[in-house]
Formats: structure tokens, sequence, C-alpha cells
């Protein structure tokens, strides 16, 4: 089945076609899809800019599983902003365009799930 945001292209590459490590990256996934977006804007709030360019780092690794680059890209743009300094005031619009996306993909994902 198509999806709108989600594309399983590369999580597909990487299970290699082992169901097990199939469902193990979707779970992975949508637990991501469902708890950084919050965990950054509270570090955001918190203005732990150190953290908040761990956490993005680590985000960024997940999201090429989602396939959505509408995603991936604003989140680089996040990472980018955080890492460099370049513009803060804009982190608040920046993360909640982030996390309006991350919950049009992860109810793709929970979709997902629950045909396996």
């Amino acid at each position: 089945m198509a999806y709108q945001f989600l594309n399983l292209d590369y999580l597909e590459l990487m299970s290699g076609g082992d169901q097990t490590d199939r469902l193990r990256l979707l779970e992975m996934l949508e637990k991501d899809l469902s708890e950084y977006p919050r965990l950054m804007q509270q570090t955001l709030e918190a203005e732990d800019w150190q953290k908040l360019e761990r956490q993005a780092h680590y985000f960024k690794s997940t999201l090429p599983f989602t396939g959505y680059e509408a995603l991936i890209q604003t989140h680089h743009s996040v990472y980018q902003n955080v890492k460099d300094a370049i513009n803060r005031a804009e982190l608040p619009k920046q993360l909640s365009q982030v996390e309006a996306f991350c919950q049009a993909v992860r109810a793709e994902v929970q979709e997902e799930l629950g045909k396996g």
C-alpha cells in the first residue's frame, strides 16, 4: 500500500527482507517519532543547546527510515540551526513543523504495524 507520507523503501532495504528486523525497525521508528519531537521541544524550552544538538543529531539518523523528504529537510534545518546557532528564534516554528510531520508519519507507521 502506498502511503501519503511514509515511504518504506529504505526500511525494507535495511531489514534485508527479514520480517523480525522489519518489525523491530518499525517499532523503533514509531517510538522515536513519538518521543523525540517532544523531548527536543522540552530541551529547547530549557535552552540546553548542547543537549538539543545531541537529540537532533540522534533523530536525524532515524528520519531516513520514514522516507519523507519534507520531514527530513525540515529537521535538517533544525539541526543546522542548533549546531551553528544560525537563527534560534526560528526554532520553535521549525520544531512545530517537525512535530506535525512526525504525527502524520507516525499514524502511517502505526497503520503498518497494525498489519503485522
